[in-house]
């Protein structure tokens, strides 16, 4: 049952009176809390809107490429799309609008599909600008 402050636990059920049920309740919390921290784990690391890594994600990511290759020469690459005149339509049509533009472009630059399928890279969108990290890997080209 060891476990330093993960939830790698669960008690053995050897009983069956109230210390049992008491164990069999607290392996059920373990089970809930682990659910819900990875619900909060992908709330934290993903943008609501496309579900594409967020900031933070892409920062995190960038951060490990940056010392594997510092560390192996492990290659990676960096791409950025920046959509003209995004202020402009948010502006003149409003934001639901504009994000309905910014799925449409996602779609335009077969992004959506291409790249957040392959684990090897990561895409982010920061309002009009995409951002794609690319883990260099034996036999992947774009």
């Amino acid at each position: 049952m060891r476990s330093k402050g993960g939830l790698d636990v669960s008690v053995h059920i050897i009983r069956n009176d109230e210390l049992g049920i008491v164990t069999g309740m607290f392996n059920q919390m373990v089970s809930r809390l682990k659910e819900n921290q990875a619900t909060l784990e992908q709330l934290a690391t993903t943008d609501s809107l496309t579900e594409l890594a967020n900031r933070k994600q892409i920062m995190a990511d960038l951060a490990i490429n940056i010392d594997q290759y510092r560390r192996y020469r492990l290659e990676f690459s960096i791409l950025m799309i920046d959509i003209d005149y995004f202020k402009t339509v948010n502006d003149n049509y409003g934001h639901l609008i504009g994000d309905a533009s910014q799925l449409a472009k996602l779609e335009d630059f077969a992004l959506l599909p291409m790249y957040t399928k392959n684990k090897n890279c990561y895409v982010e969108i920061f309002k009009h600008l995409f951002f794609i990290l690319i883990n260099i890997v034996s036999g992947f080209t774009i």
